[in-house]
């Protein structure tokens, strides 16, 4: 006669059998998810992470306390960039920047990017005839185009009258601004003053390009931190692989001013040293990016415990959200040189030549044409003798 004991004892295969079952499910949801993330995530990725990858002078150097909150919370470079990031690649491979040293141009790339306008020179001189060229990536436009236009009511709050529709008055379209900077070279008493500097350094990043690049980090440090702290897992590391990367590493505007101190930001300036070793190690720090979140999707599916799955999970949620925050405004990028020009239009000690005094006038219209007449009046007013663009 069998053991009663033996008849209603629990099998242990059939309790394994069901944890795995709850295991697997766990985990085909789990990678269900990410793989929707990372479809959603690489369609709202933009260029301006690598950029910001490749030229960290710029985005940085202007890296203050107050600018920390926004950065660090909405600057983080993590999520699914797999997509962008080959769009990238394949920029750079088409100007022939791969062929070797020296080789291609940069130029609409994420090394030197192209804003896509033109710009118009305007002068009476024989030596500079009138001729319209692509903008490139001029600093000044830039920044003007990070100036908001305020709120502009009109008297009867209808608008205001055409020359042509006469007896009509015409309904506000769309507001533009016409903006104009005198740039002069700065005098001793400008240095002396308090009028706002920038400055933006091409050498070596500095300390405070560094602690931009951290502080844009800090939503992954802090939550390395907490992982560790609790679970004492060395899956932490994971968090911090992208700063480990990291640190590897339609208005009018018109400009016066001589030719030497205007045409330098439409032509050259800003343009990246060539060097190759650096610029091999730019390149595999962009296929790095590329490889993250594939990397890390497949080690946390396989690996990774699954309370960590799912703040792993949290967090790509998270930067996902302050990707499409920051594909449409200008909050993640609060200490990029345009954005501190533009805040000095809208203090430190200044000496040598190089220094340059500019003075921006700007005037609001509430139609198109109205813009045109006056930058046609500003281009009659201003010294025929002196280039502009």
């Amino acid at each position: 006669m069998a053991d009663p004991s033996e008849q209603f004892a629990p099998s242990p295969i059939g309790s394994v059998s069901s944890t795995e079952q709850a295991g697997t499910q766990g985990n085909n949801v789990y990678g269900a998810l990410g793989s929707v993330l990372g479809y959603i995530g690489a369609e709202v990725a933009t260029p301006a992470a690598f950029e910001r990858l490749l030229w960290p002078q710029r985005y940085y150097s202007n890296f203050k306390l107050k600018s920390a909150p926004s950065m660090a919370v909405l600057a983080p470079m993590s999520g699914p960039l797999h997509k962008i990031g080959l769009a990238v690649m394949d920029k750079i491979f088409q100007h022939g920047i791969l062929k070797g040293p020296h080789q291609g141009h940069m130029l609409g790339t994420a090394f030197f990017p192209e804003l896509g306008w033109t710009y118009t020179m305007h002068s009476e001189d024989e030596n500079f005839p009138k001729h319209t060229e692509p903008l490139r990536n001029c600093l000044w436009a830039r920044a003007l185009a990070r100036i908001c236009i305020p709120t502009i009511h009109s008297h009867d709050g209808r608008g205001i009258f055409d020359n042509v529709e006469k007896a009509y008055p015409s309904a506000l379209r769309a507001r533009v601004t016409v903006s104009h900077i005198t740039l002069t070279p700065a005098t001793p008493a400008d240095r002396a003053s308090m009028i706002p500097f920038v400055s933006e350094d091409t050498r070596t990043p500095g300390i405070g390009v560094f602690l931009g690049v951290i502080t844009s980090e800090l939503s992954a440090i802090v939550t390395a931190t907490v992982i560790f702290a609790i679970q004492h897992s060395p899956w932490a590391f994971l968090w911090l692989i992208p700063l480990s990367v990291r640190l590897s590493d339609g208005n009018f505007m018109l400009m016066t001013g001589p030719s030497t101190l205007v045409l330098q930001f439409f032509r050259h300036y800003g343009h990246p040293k060539r060097d190759r070793f650096k610029e091999i190690a730019q390149l595999i720090s962009i296929v790095l990016f590329l490889c993250i979140l594939p990397f890390e999707l497949v080690v946390s599916i396989i690996l990774m415990p699954i309370n960590l799955q799912y703040v792993w999970l949290g967090y790509q949620i998270y930067v996902i959200l302050m990707m499409h925050i920051c594909r449409y405004s200008h909050w993640g990028n609060p200490a990029t040189t345009e954005g501190k020009i533009a805040e000095a239009f809208s203090k430190q000690i200044r000496e040598g030549p190089e220094t340059l005094k500019a003075t921006l006038s700007i005037t609001y219209h509430s139609r198109y044409r109205e813009g045109q007449e006056t930058m046609r009046v500003l281009l009659r007013g201003v010294d025929n003798q002196v280039p502009r663009a």
